[in-house]
């Protein structure tokens, strides 16, 4: 006991130790700082920034204080971590209003999981912001570490390099396990109507709910794991009844027909969102008031396309999801049940048609999960023969690509298209890529007119474009895009309403006369009481909740995050 130090709090608060607390001052004022700056250029719609009088405003800045300090414990010095912590806001902030600008939409954690796509995603940004970003960071860390060698060569470091790296690893250590207990509170506030210091948790638009958190909070609330909730009563059994139940459905007559899936990128009718705009798609007008026709209720707006895909090609909702079930389920799950298994299946040619990139979203690893026999892409094509639109590959080319695939199979085709000419960055053109669109569609079911096989075609746009004011929207009318079904053959004509894209195999199943597994029976009965299962459009399209319903949920989370019972059972054949 005689050997244990009193602790000097003199010699703690001594002059000698001045400079010190003068730097740990200088970093929480830096802090607030980059508080002030994120929340101020993480701008979600004209939403007002969180300010100083507001409690999140000084959560975020505890948040950004201790990742400041690890950078500074990591590095050792006090003007390189802080040179490196504002450098990545520099590059978080630019990455953020890029993606605001073109698709009104937050960035969110699963963002950067993309990076090794950002190649592709290196057309869509301004180049001369992404000049200046590099420019400025690449200033702020020449000059902190300037500093830091003037500095040191002005008073060398005393205590020893292992005695330093050892306190600063403990310092690491603590400091993430700070930041790992302050998260806490936001993830276990998360839930329907809850609130975190004040401000609503919003689930269903991650773009509301920047809004009411703030950037930094709002980034945290996405950092959490994704969580798929189990269903109360999940079990084997009970996924063997609501097989059984379905099952029991009588079959239609099945009629082998060519189907032909196209999701039109960014197609939208502006005539429902422009004043005075011209009708830049007159043609798909008139076959929609001729054949079966309506609305999409898009979860997207501006992007998120992968996610639209998954719901068209899997009939699972992302009403129940919180991420981007490419990245998290599809790229994983070996032999995912979907419309492309369902018509291999059948015997049924399958294939892929996409006019861009082949890794975005993991679509390659997506696609071979799903069953596609084969996937053509931008590179597989013939470059004397691709027709270009808005620099990218027209939808006229896609359509070409198409026919040329159903006239040479010599079975039946399964076809996916998935089109990219009106992309972003949207140019002042975006109508007259609507009318380019709307005549090469219009031509390509002209020639499947006269062709000698029965096709159906399901078309829809996949999301609104970034083009419309998000915040100017009806809200009835939010992620809205044109959908129709047409085909060469006699079918009866049916309003669609407005309808979510989960519902489009077993409504383009049913229509063809074919065969439906017993999961189609199941979505012909949630069809008929929640036509729209959307969360963006909660307001007015409540869901109605039900049996049907719960049997549903439970076999997407028996897929996705469960035992995959169902599959076993032969419920998707």
């Amino acid at each position: 006991m005689q050997n244990v130090r009193k602790i000097s709090w003199r010699r703690i608060f001594s002059l000698q130790n001045l400079p010190k607390f003068g730097l740990v001052a200088a970093t929480i004022v830096s802090a607030i700082l980059m508080t002030f700056y994120v929340e101020q250029h993480a701008s979600t719609g004209g939403n007002t920034p969180i300010g100083f009088a507001d409690g999140l405003f000084w959560y975020s800045t505890l948040i950004l204080w201790l990742i400041s300090l690890i950078l500074t414990s990591l590095s050792g010095s006090f003007f390189i971590g802080q040179g490196a912590m504002w450098s990545i806001l520099l590059g978080v902030m630019f990455v953020s209003t890029q993606k605001m600008q073109y698709r009104a939409d937050p960035l969110l954690p699963e963002d950067f999981m993309l990076a090794d796509q950002a190649g592709t995603l290196a057309g869509m940004v301004d180049s001369g912001k992404l000049i200046t970003t590099v420019v400025l960071v690449v200033v702020i860390l020449a000059a902190s570490i300037g500093l830091h060698f003037y500095v040191r060569r002005l008073r060398p470091p005393q205590k020893k390099l292992r005695h330093r790296l050892l306190i600063r690893a403990g310092a690491v250590v603590v400091l993430i396990a700070t930041i790992l207990l302050a998260v806490q509170p936001v993830y276990l506030s998360i839930g329907p109507g809850n609130k975190f210091l004040g401000r609503e948790m919003i689930f269903w638009s991650q773009n509301e709910n920047y809004q009411s958190l703030g950037f930094v909070t709002g980034f945290i609330y996405n950092t959490r794991p994704m969580h798929f909730a189990k269903p109360e009563g999940y079990s084997e059994s009970r996924v063997q009844e609501i097989v059984k139940k379905y099952k029991s459905v009588p079959a239609q007559k099945g009629e082998r027909v060519n189907i032909v899936y196209v999701m039109n990128e960014s197609f939208s009718d502006p005539t429902k969102y422009l004043e005075d705009a011209d009708d830049p798609i007159p043609n798909l007008h008139e076959v929609m008031s001729e054949t079966t026709s309506g609305e999409t209720a898009s979860s997207e707006f501006g992007g998120g396309t992968a996610n639209v895909e998954f719901e068209a090609l899997t009939s699972f909702s992302n009403y129940y999801l919180d991420g981007m079930p490419y990245l998290y389920y599809a790229s994983h799950i070996h032999d995912f049940p979907s419309i492309v298994s369902t018509m291999k299946s059948q015997n049924y040619a399958v294939t892929a048609i996409h006019l861009s990139d082949s890794k975005m979203y993991k679509r390659e690893e997506v696609y071979k999960n799903f069953g596609f026999d084969q996937f053509i892409y931008d590179k597989d094509l013939d470059p004397e023969a691709v027709k270009w639109a808005n620099n990218y590959i027209s939808d006229e080319t896609g359509y070409e690509t198409t026919l040329k695939k159903l006239r040479d199979t010599d079975r039946k085709d399964f076809v996916f298209l998935l089109t990219m000419q009106n992309h972003v960055p949207y140019a002042t053109d975006y109508l007259e890529l609507l009318s380019e669109s709307d005549r090469a569609t219009a031509n390509f079911l002209t020639e499947l007119e006269d062709f000698s096989e029965k096709t159906l075609v399901v078309f829809w746009g996949d999301h609104l474009p970034g083009i419309y004011d998000r915040t100017k929207l009806p809200g009835s009318s939010f992620g809205k895009t044109p959908l129709f079904m047409w085909s060469n053959f006699e079918i009866e004509k049916q309003n669609l309403d407005t309808v979510s894209p989960i519902f489009f195999n077993q409504l383009a199943l049913s229509m063809s006369g074919a065969k439906l597994t017993g999961f189609q029976k199941l979505m012909s009965e949630v069809y008929k009481t929640n036509k729209v299962l959307t969360k963006q459009l909660l307001k007015f399209y409540p869901v109605k909740d039900n049996a049907t319903l719960e049997d549903y949920r439970m076999i997407e989370y028996d897929i996705l995050a469960g035992k995959r019972y169902s599959q076993d059972m032969g419920f998707f054949e």
